[in-house]
């Protein structure tokens, strides 16, 4: 059976929807930007043009993200059970969450969407979570609530066949392009499975296991990205950047000039102890001229360079010291603290969006264990903090 014309349509245009953003993100955040060098400071320089720039995006992000980790869970009115409390601790070291999650926090601030799937570990016979790219995962939500999935769509390939993946809350159904990449949705059949995967404990259906990791949601299905705001700011910065070199490589040292002399057979070069014989042109009446412009002050560019690092700083809310060691930025500890509220703001409302994407996560883990395990019932409806 064909994927039908509706759902096709919608994987069709909503993967081509972001990609182009994801990528742009993704590599201010990685330092390749794209920087225009003149051929004089390609050779000098001896890098690649996107390598070359002063990358704060990489800051940015980091200044958040490595000050947001999950330490563990609290249960509320457990009254006095541990074997929750045991069975999440000891789910979350199984899958290495510790480092796992940075890698989503990473991701989430960086693109502004990022996605953890909850599978089942056969072989270790516990739930499984693990990150997945923005660039491969697209949610379809109830146009009524912004909050409810109807279904998440999955797409990757594999030896040149695109295979698509819709989770449901109570089914996965499984397509495999059938001409390649922009091909036709076929079923993708396994001998050791249905079609679709159940995916039910008992009459009641898991959940839809995928969780969206929304970076700053706003009225709208996607998140958004802590780079939005600083690109135009980055790439104006690169390119004041590419000034500097500029004048520092023509004009950064005083230039002489000479006036109706005769070159000689070995020219005029500069260096300690160097004597020039100035001898005048052959047919000329005119004296010998000599003299010296004088060299570019950099004052300017790095006065604006300054500036604008300043304003990536106020639309990040990240603080200044960050960006460069300056000897008396902050005065006291009180104007260090001043500086870092914006950050701390902003890193205290990523804690609680975040944290109750994590929750979902370790519900969702909680239902897949009651329908694999074979064991004890968790109560997926705790209330986790």
């Amino acid at each position: 059976m064909a994927l039908d014309t509706t759902r096709s349509d919608w994987v069709a245009r909503h993967f081509s929807l972001r990609a182009t953003e994801y990528t742009k993100f993704q590599n201010f955040y990685d330092g390749i930007h794209k920087v225009e060098l003149t051929d004089r400071l390609k050779d000098f320089l001896k890098v690649v043009e996107q390598e070359f720039n002063s990358n704060f995006c990489e800051v940015v992000v980091d200044a958040m993200t490595d000050r947001i980790i999950v330490a563990g869970f609290d249960i509320e009115d457990d009254d006095g059970d541990t074997n929750i409390r045991q069975w999440i601790s000891d789910v979350w070291k199984r899958n290495r969450m510790d480092a796992e999650q940075r890698i989503v926090h990473n991701q989430a601030a960086v693109k502004g969407d990022a996605y953890v799937m909850v599978d089942w570990d056969e072989a270790k016979n516990i739930p499984l979570f693990f990150f997945d790219d923005a660039e491969r995962v697209r949610p379809k939500y109830d146009p009524a609530n912004r909050r409810e999935l109807e279904y998440v769509a999955r797409k990757w390939t594999v030896n040149g066949h695109e295979w698509l993946n819709l989770y449901y809350p109570d089914r996965i159904e499984k397509y495999i392009s059938s001409d390649g990449a922009g091909g036709s949705w076929q079923e993708r059949i396994s001998l050791d499975e249905e079609w679709p995967v159940p995916w039910m404990v008992g009459n009641e259906p898991i959940g839809i296991p995928v969780v969206h990791f929304r970076n700053k949601p706003r009225h709208t299905h996607w998140g958004r990205s802590e780079l939005d705001s600083v690109i135009p700011l980055q790439v104006a910065l690169d390119k004041t950047l590419v000034d500097l070199m500029m004048v520092s490589d023509t004009m950064g040292f005083p230039q002489r000039w000479l006036a109706n002399v005769k070159t000689p057979a070995s020219g005029f070069k500069i260096f300690p102890g160097s004597v020039w014989d100035l001898t005048p042109k052959p047919g000329t009446d005119a004296g010998i001229q000599v003299g010296q412009f004088s060299s570019e002050d950099p004052g300017g560019l790095i006065k604006t360079m300054d500036e604008l690092i300043g304003q990536i700083a106020a639309v990040s809310r990240t603080p200044q010291h960050l960006f460069k060691l300056s000897a008396g930025i902050y005065t006291s500890g009180v104007a260090l603290q001043t500086a870092e509220d914006g950050l701390i703001k902003k890193i205290a409302d990523r804690h609680v969006v975040y944290g109750n994407a994590w929750e979902d996560v370790v519900r969702l883990g909680m239902r897949i264990h009651n329908a694999r395990a074979g064991e004890a019932q968790l109560d997926p409806d705790v209330v986790l903090s």
